[in-house]
C-alpha cells in the first residue's frame, strides 16, 4: 500500500462544460484504479479540476481544493500565477498523512502549477518518489500555429520544467519512444528513468456500445478544438472529400471552451465553404456518446501539428477504425496502424481519406485490429505507472 498525492492544479475542468484533456483523462482513470487497489489517493486541485473529477465519477479519493474560481474573470495569466503560488504554498503547509510504505507524488503535467508544487513536496518529504509525465514536447514558437507570444511563454515554461524534472524526478513517463533520445541527449534525462506508457481506453464501456451496422459518419475526430489540432486543415481536407462525395459527413467531438474565438472562426469557415450539413461539431459529449460516435464512424481522422500518442487513437483502434493523420514522428510506435499524410497538406490528407473510404478491403483489415491495443486498457496503464516506481499492488 502507498500514499499517492496527485498535484493537478492545471486540470482543465470547466464549470459549464466538463470536457477534459488526454492528460486529465489519464489522471482520472489511473487515480480511480489506484484507489480500487487500496492505495490512499489524495488530489490537490482547484475547483474546476475538482468539478471535472467528480463529474467523471472519481469519488473514492480525498481532495485538497484551492479556491480560485472567484478570480476567473481576471484572465488566464492571473489564474495561472495564482495556481502556481497557491499550489506551492499548499505543498509547504498542507498536512499529509502517509499511509503504507511509500509516498508517491504524481505531477499530473509538466506545467508549472503542477510540477513546481510537486518538487517542493518532494523536498519536504525526503523519502518520497516523484513521478512526472512529459506528454509531448512543445516546438519553438516559429514552428507552432496560434498566438506567437503565448507559444513563446509555453515553450519557455516547458523547457524550464524539463530541466527540473530531469534533475529531480524518480521516474518520467512519456507516451511515445520517439522523444526519448531528445530527452536524454539534449535535456540530460537519465535513460533508465524514462518509461514509455501511452494513455488508454475503457474496453468495458466500448463493449457496451451497440455498434451500428450502417455508419452515420464517414469520419470523426476526437480532441480539443484548438489551432495545434489543425482543425482548419481538417475542414479544408473535408471540402475536397465532399467534392468527391458530396454527402460525406465528418463528426468533430471535443472541448471548445478554451479557444472560443478560434471555434467561432472555424464555424464561420464551415459555413463559408458550404459544409454546414457535412461537418457536425458536437463539442463535448459524455464518454458513452463519444464511443457511440466512434463506432458509428467509418474512420478516424486527425490533422494535428503536434501530439504525443493521443488517447483517442487507441480508442479508435479498439473500435476497429482506420486512422488517417498527418505524419508526425511521435506516431512511430503505432507503425502501420496510422495511414500518414504529408504534414500541412490538406489535399494529401483528403486523398488518403478518399482512398480508405473507397477501399472496403482496407476497412475490413482495420476491423481485425480490434483488441490489439488491450495493453492500453486503463487498468494496464495504471499498473504500468506504479511499476515505473516499483510500487507493489495489494491483492490485484
Amino acid at each position: 500500500m502507498a500514499t499517492i498525492c496527485i498535484i493537478a492544479n492545471s486540470a482543465s475542468g470547466h464549470f459549464l462544460n466538463p470536457g477534459i484533456s488526454g492528460g486529465d483523462k489519464i489522471l482520472i482513470e489511473c487515480a480511480r484504479r489506484w484507489s480500487e487497489w487500496d492505495h490512499c489517493v489524495h488530489i490537490n486541485v482547484w475547483e474546476g479540476g475538482y468539478y471535472m473529477c467528480v463529474q467523471n465519477g472519481l469519488h473514492d479519493v480525498s481532495y485538497t481544493i484551492n479556491r480560485l474560481a472567484r478570480y476567473r474573470r481576471a484572465g488566464g495569466l492571473v489564474m495561472a500565477l495564482l495556481k502556481i503560488f497557491i499550489g506551492m504554498l499548499r505543498s509547504v503547509t498542507a498536512p499529509v498523512t502517509i499511509k503504507g510504505d511509500a509516498l508517491v507524488i504524481y505531477s499530473a503535467s509538466d506545467s508549472w502549477p503542477d510540477i513546481l508544487p510537486a518538487l517542493i513536496m518532494k523536498r519536504r518529504f525526503a523519502r518520497s518518489k516523484l513521478l512526472a509525465p512529459v506528454f509531448h514536447l512543445i516546438p519553438p514558437p516559429c514552428k507552432r500555429t496560434g498566438n506567437t507570444l503565448i507559444n513563446l511563454l509555453k515553450y519557455i515554461e516547458q523547457q524550464i520544467s524539463l530541466k527540473l524534472i530531469a534533475r529531480s524526478a524518480d521516474a518520467v513517463v512519456i507516451d511515445t519512444s520517439i522523444i526519448k533520445d531528445e530527452l536524454v541527449y539534449k535535456l540530460g534525462f537519465k535513460r533508465e528513468k524514462i518509461h514509455v506508457i501511452s494513455g488508454g481506453f475503457d474496453s468495458k464501456m466500448i463493449d457496451k456500445v451497440i455498434v451500428i451496422a450502417e455508419k452515420k459518419y464517414d469520419a470523426c475526430f476526437v480532441g480539443r478544438i484548438q489551432p495545434t489540432k489543425g482543425i482548419s486543415d481538417l475542414i479544408d481536407a473535408w471540402y475536397v472529400v465532399c467534392r468527391h462525395k458530396k454527402d460525406s459527413k465528418l463528426a468533430l467531438v471535443g472541448f471548445t471552451e478554451d479557444y472560443p474565438a478560434y471555434v467561432q472562426k472555424m464555424k464561420k469557415k464551415i459555413k463559408r465553404l458550404g459544409l454546414d450539413s457535412n461537418i457536425i461539431m458536437f463539442g463535448f459529449v459524455p464518454e458513452h456518446d463519444k464511443y457511440s460516435i466512434l463506432c458509428a464512424s467509418r474512420l478516424f481522422v486527425s490533422a494535428s501539428y503536434e501530439e504525443g500518442t493521443p488517447v483517442s487513437f487507441h480508442e479508435a483502434l479498439y473500435c476497429g477504425l482506420p486512422i488517417v493523420a498527418y505524419n508526425l514522428p511521435t506516431y512511430k510506435d503505432l507503425g502501420d496502424a496510422v495511414i500518414r499524410a504529408k504534414l500541412g497538406d490538406p489535399k494529401n490528407l483528403a486523398d488518403k481519406i478518399i482512398t480508405v473510404l473507397d477501399t472496403e478491403e482496407s476497412m475490413h483489415a482495420f476491423k481485425k485490429r480490434r483488441g490489439v491495443s488491450m495493453s492500453h486498457e486503463w487498468g494496464s496503464v495504471a499498473l504500468s505507472y506504479l511499476k515505473a516506481l516499483s510500487i507493489s499492488l495489494p491483492d490485484t
